[in-house]
């Protein structure tokens, strides 16, 4: 396989005030059928215990791939 393009991610916050870095390609195709990829990492349980209150979308099709802990 040839890695065609890289990106990096940038931080951002999401849901209750959660900490993450975001790689987004809202406006192109390169990721599809993903429309964003999110990072949780930390140590620190404040970046992310606000979590992610009801949404549209919530749930439906969200791909969670944990290398580490859990939810």
């Amino acid at each position: 396989m040839k890695v065609q393009s890289q990106f990096s991610a940038r931080p951002a916050m999401d849901g209750d005030g959660v900490n993450i870095r975001r790689v987004a390609d809202f406006n192109h195709t390169k990721f599809d059928p993903f429309l964003m990829m999110d990072e949780i990492k930390s140590d620190d349980e404040q970046d992310f215990i606000g979590g992610f209150p009801p949404h549209p979308h919530r749930g439906i099709e969200t791909f969670t791939y944990i290398r580490k802990g859990g939810f």
